[in-house]
C-alpha cells in the first residue's frame, strides 16, 4: 500500500497517526511519500 501525504507540519492525516495506525493494521507493506505541494 502506498500512502501519500503532505509534510508533517501540514498534514492532519499524520498528526493523527495514519501511517502507524495502517502498519498495524494491515498485513502488507505500507510505503509512505510525502508531497511537497
Amino acid at each position: 500500500m502506498v500512502i501519500s501525504t503532505l509534510p508533517v507540519a501540514r498534514s492532519v492525516w499524520l498528526r493523527h497517526g495514519l501511517i502507524e495506525h495502517a502498519r498495524a493494521t494491515y498485513p502488507i507493506p505500507i510505503t509512505h511519500v510525502l508531497a511537497d505541494a
